[in-house]
């Protein structure tokens, strides 16, 4: 417990999420990519396995050590 409190307190590595930004990034990735298929860069396969319905925010977790004596 005290490790993964150690570890989170790292501001250069870790942030506070306050608002849910996966719709504002879905939806800026939705809209370049339909601007790189109507202008031809990418072809229609390309378009759909890059595009996406839904993402999910990384998550931490900690399990502690066990150890067998």
């Amino acid at each position: 417990m005290i490790k993964m409190k150690e570890l989170l307190q790292d501001d250069s590595t870790y942030s506070v999420v306050r608002k849910f930004p996966i719709r504002m990034i879905t939806n800026g990735l939705k809209n370049i990519l339909a601007r790189w298929k109507d202008l031809k860069f990418i072809i229609d396969s390309t378009y759909r396995s890059l595009n996406i319905s839904d993402g999910l925010l990384p998550r931490v977790y900690g399990i502690p050590k066990v150890r067998k004596i």
